[in-house]
């Protein structure tokens, strides 16, 4: 699923007049989660407060759960279900989100009624948890086509914000000194760029002519073996190197998304070289999990970070430390 890019401010850039141009921008990365409940009629009666929670699930590097209430979430909205998200993940940094709720139809036509406007919420400390006390009315959810054999399906689609990035400009400011003479020979006719991987350059070169992350088959004639986790590292690093701000975050967003038991501690180092704290976190919190660690553990991008930084190790202890709390 590819972050949705939402451009806020731009501008433009005229040299000639000494002029420049910025521009916001707000990344998100989408997920979605079905939550299935059978036998919702023994579940009724747990009173106005109480709450089923679905399993977790990830979404931009966040873990989150759904909580459903068939007596209402208060006294008030007792006569309503009650459906929330709430944020799980350890950690004291602010998610902002997208969220809404669906219902499955079972009908025959397996399509999702309409659910109540989107809403975007700031999850925090003392606050991980949005939805609506007052869903929809029981006695009409009773008599819908959404419960059918005594079960209920709800649908969760969640759109992370990634970042909030504002950008000086989308020209290359290493490429700019270079050729400017700011910096090196002000008289030389060309850029010798060392050590760094063709397959990678042109990825970038794509990047920067359609502002669109290149697929793999795009590359495949420089690159058999390229994979959409493969460009993100080399693209994150030729990003990082020369100081292009908006691909460095499309980069993130993208590995946030594509974290396995056999990357992730690859990912991690790159995150933790990068200074890509989204994505270190988002490593953090899948590495973690008792069922994730034993693989990991396995993997030789464990193995590499095991013998060259210490310090992830100890930051990996101190996540599992905190989801073993749970």
């Amino acid at each position: 699923m590819a972050p949705t890019r939402r451009r806020v401010s731009k501008g433009n850039t005229n040299n000639d007049h000494g002029m420049s141009w910025s521009q916001s921008i707000h990344e998100t990365v989408k997920g979605s989660h079905e939550y299935k409940i059978k036998g919702y009629s023994l579940a009724k009666g747990m009173g106005a407060g109480e709450y089923m929670a679905s399993g977790e699930f990830t979404v931009g590097g966040h873990e989150w759960v759904i909580l459903f209430n068939p007596d209402g979430n208060t006294e008030d909205s007792k006569e309503y279900v009650s459906v929330y998200l709430e944020l799980v993940s350890p950690g004291q940094e602010a998610v902002r989100a997208l969220f809404e709720f669906k219902l499955l139809d079972q009908s025959g036509k397996n399509k999702y009624g309409t659910a109540p406007d989107r809403y975007l919420r700031t999850f925090e400390t003392g606050r991980t948890m949005w939805g609506w006390d007052e869903y929809m009315k029981r006695s009409d959810l009773e008599t819908s086509t959404f419960l059918k054999d005594d079960c209920l399906s709800i649908h969760c689609a969640v759109e992370v914000v990634v970042q909030n990035h504002v950008e000086s400009s989308a020209r290359c400011p290493v490429f700019k000194a270079q050729f400017s003479g700011l910096v090196g020979n002000p008289d030389m006719e060309t850029v010798t760029i060392e050590e760094f991987d063709p397959f990678a350059f042109k990825a970038m070169l794509l990047f920067l002519y359609s502002d669109e992350i290149p697929e793999p088959s795009e590359l495949s004639d420089l690159y058999s073996h390229c994979t959409s986790t493969t460009i993100m590292r080399h693209l994150l690093a030729a990003a990082d190197r020369f100081v292009f701000a908006r691909l460095k975050v499309m980069c993130e967003a993208k590995l946030c998304e594509e974290i396995t038991t056999d990357s992730v501690a690859t990912t991690l180092g790159l995150a933790d070289r990068y200074q890509c704290l989204q994505l270190k976190t988002a490593c953090l919190n899948f590495a973690a999990k008792p069922e994730n660690l034993e693989e990991v553990m396995k993997s030789d991008g464990f193995a590499h970070f095991d013998k060259s930084n210490s310090s992830l190790l100890i930051d990996l202890l101190k996540a599992s430390a905190v989801l073993n709390k749970k």
